[in-house]
């Protein structure tokens, strides 16, 4: 890992993951500054999860796309997208809005899934996008990061992509992919079934 200087942090209750695009709307006077600061010179900022009182120390990084809207109050609606991942070594809070010394990482090893294991991921998720109307566009099979590209495009948990964000693996974030859809996908199943009991009265409709 290659260490860095301080990087400013935006705690929030979400999970960037590289290569995804967020939206963001900014309207604490601190952030303000920050993200401004950040499009104006090209620089990036920090997001990581704040769970309670609680933050996580490994986050991505973003870079300002644009800012899409402008309020007469200051506030403003911006677009990042994630770039690289990082541990932060320790916080500091020396100025207005956090900031950390950071530690860049990215996978151990360039090996990529099978084939056939990113067909499943894949199929899975097509099937996710069907049951939950999400709209994306097809997926590139030999994106470098098409675990991530998928779990920014579906609605999965916070946790996992945490979890994601951990892994220096792309074979280990596509199964962990994979378990997850699967798991969503059976449990939307079990509830249409339970529904369709209830509307039967306990039976089932031939």
């Amino acid at each position: 890992m290659a260490q860095e200087s301080l990087l400013p942090l935006f705690p929030l209750d979400l999970v960037l993951l590289p290569g995804e695009v967020l939206p963001l709307h900014i309207f604490e006077m601190r952030y303000r500054k920050m993200i401004s600061k950040c499009h104006s010179d090209g620089s990036e900022f920090g997001i990581v999860l704040k769970s309670g009182d609680e933050l996580e120390r490994i986050g991505c990084a973003a870079r300002v796309r644009e800012i899409t809207e402008r309020f007469d109050d200051g506030r403003f609606n911006v677009q990042v997208i994630g770039s690289r991942r990082f541990f932060v070594r320790a916080f500091d809070k020396s100025e207005e809005y956090l900031q950390g010394a950071v530690d860049y990482f990215s996978d151990e090893t360039p090996e990529q899934a099978s084939a056939s294991e990113v067909e499943a991921m894949l199929a899975l998720g097509d099937e996710v996008r069907r049951l939950t109307g999400s709209k994306s566009s097809r997926w590139d099979p030999n994106h470098p990061w098409l675990s991530f590209k998928v779990a920014a495009a579906l609605p999965v948990s916070k946790d996992l992509k945490q979890q994601l964000l951990r892994t220096v693996s792309e074979v280990d974030r596509v199964e962990l992919v994979t378990v997850f859809l699967q798991a969503m996908i059976t449990m939307r199943q079990r509830r249409q079934r339970r529904e369709q009991l209830a509307r039967g009265n306990g039976r089932m409709r031939q």
